[in-house]
């Protein structure tokens, strides 16, 4: 899916969505003062700050970094098929339509187990999940994990308020 432009069939916009409750979990590591753009069929974000540099929220790696310089830029770097892979997931996107597994309004893809959590990279991992619940359960995964030493085994994970 390389075709210039292409990858806008790839995103969610973010006008009209509940952008707040979405991100209520991510708030630890997004400030309020980024604005949502769109978000991939993974349910990562890319967001504006106020000068205008384009920073992706990961819901992989849980983490939040500048990818660009503007959204104009952004535009053509997506372009490319390696970019559209890493902060599209179009790869992944492309085997789940052609395997039947489809979007609705309001929905994601996302990791049974997620690959943080010892989950693999494959076909059999993903569902379909409501993007709120997808959502709030990666922010709060990510969130306990922070600041745990590289390698540490974890024996006990809690979802909810």
């Amino acid at each position: 899916m390389a075709n210039a432009d292409q990858w806008q069939k790839l995103i969610i916009p973010a006008v009209g969505l509940e952008t707040k409750r979405w991100l209520a979990e991510w708030r630890w590591l997004v400030p309020e003062v980024f604005s949502p753009l769109w978000l991939n069929c993974f349910g990562d974000w890319v967001f504006a700050s106020r000068d205008g540099e384009i920073y992706f929220l990961d819901l992989l790696e849980g983490s939040f970094k500048s990818i660009s310089p503007s959204n104009q830029v952004l535009s053509g770097q997506l372009n490319r098929e390696e970019n559209q892979n890493r902060w599209l997931m179009a790869d992944w996107v492309g085997i789940c339509r052609e395997r039947g597994l489809l979007l609705s309004n309001g929905q994601c893809y996302g990791w049974k187990v997620a690959p943080v959590l010892g989950g693999k990279f494959e076909f059999d991992n993903i569902q379909v999940f409501d993007l709120l619940v997808y959502e709030c359960i990666m922010g709060q995964i990510h969130r306990q994990l922070q600041g745990l030493p590289e390698g540490y085994v974890i024996t006990v994970l809690r979802l909810g308020k």
